[in-house]
């Protein structure tokens, strides 16, 4: 079973785009693509959005988290990580954490733009 889903991100409007449905978001048509990244990269992207630096995104990692997600693993795939650039929002940082602990090279992510 592979660690993560590409059907599901656990939050159904992130969702439906994964289903094909055209979204918009502050009036700007929306661009959707999920692509593999490193675990650094995921979290160097999250402090361009959180205008951080990498080493505060890895102080927000919970090791007590990071157990429950290894457990939850065991049985379940991790939902689909996103970095959503047009409200400045992501979820997955303790995904990108639990990859770095397992030696997981690369983790598929959602990534949501502006489509020009």
């Amino acid at each position: 079973m592979e660690l993560f889903s590409r059907i599901t991100t656990d939050i159904p409007y992130y969702d439906s785009v994964l289903k094909g449905k055209e979204k918009f978001e502050r009036g700007k048509k929306l661009k959707f693509k999920v692509v593999e990244m490193t675990p650094i990269e995921y979290l160097k992207r999250c402090s361009e959005i959180h205008e951080s630096t990498l080493e505060d995104e890895k102080k927000m990692i919970s090791e007590k988290h990071l157990e429950s997600l290894i457990e939850y693993s065991k049985d379940n795939q991790l939902p689909l990580p996103f970095l959503n650039y047009i409200i400045k929002r992501q979820e997955g940082r303790h995904r990108a954490g639990l990859c770095l602990k397992m030696n997981v090279p690369y983790m598929p992510v959602l990534i949501i733009e502006e489509d020009n």
